[in-house]
């Protein structure tokens, strides 16, 4: 996905659900594998990542141990609706 997205943007809406979960398999649970690959490419800026889902679940995903702190410069949240 990341080679695909390469000089364009990845979009990854709801990213908390990418977090490890008790509610998925024990080893069918790739969600924080997926995760930390898109955190080895945020140094370099390629693809542009946009993380979208609910506030506090999307702070549950930024101060995980993945590797985001710092990354993500920019928030934008739009009151509902």
């Amino acid at each position: 996905v990341l080679e695909r997205a390469a000089g364009g943007v990845l979009f990854v809406d709801e990213a908390y659900t990418l977090l490890p979960s008790t509610a998925r398999p024990r080893g069918r649970d790739h969600g924080a594998a997926a995760l930390r690959e898109i955190a080895r490419a945020l140094p370099g800026g390629n693809p542009l990542v946009i993380l979208t889902g609910a506030p506090l679940d999307l702070q549950r995903v930024l101060s995980s141990d993945i590797g985001f702190k710092g990354h993500f410069l920019t928030r934008i949240e739009f009151p509902d609706a």
